[in-house]
C-alpha cells in the first residue's frame, strides 16, 4: 500500500511537471472590475486546489460526526466488556 501512494505521488508530480511546461503561456481573466495576466498552468493548479479545499470542507462535518459516534461506540464497548479490541 504504501509503494502504491508513492508511485501514485510520483505520477501526479510528473503530470503537474509536464502540464506546466507545455501551458507555460500567459492568459488574462477578469475578476469583478480587476485585470490579471497568469500563467495557464497557475490558474488551472489554483483552481483544482481551490476545488480540493471545498471537498475537504464539505466532508469535513460527516468525519466528526463520524468520528464522535466510534468515540460513543467505543465507551459503549468499554463499560459492557471493561475492554477494546
Amino acid at each position: 500500500m504504501h509503494i502504491m501512494r508513492i508511485l501514485i505521488t510520483i505520477s501526479f508530480v510528473v503530470f503537474v511537471t509536464v502540464f506546466s511546461v507545455q501551458n507555460s503561456g500567459t492568459v488574462s481573466f477578469n475578476f469583478f472590475n480587476f485585470r490579471y495576466e497568469l500563467s495557464l498552468a497557475l490558474i488551472v493548479i489554483i483552481s483544482f486546489l481551490s476545488g480540493l479545499l471545498i471537498g475537504l470542507i464539505y466532508m469535513l462535518p460527516s468525519v466528526i460526526r463520524r468520528n464522535v459516534e466510534i468515540s460513543k461506540l467505543i465507551e459503549k464497548n468499554r463499560e459492557n466488556n471493561g475492554s477494546v479490541r
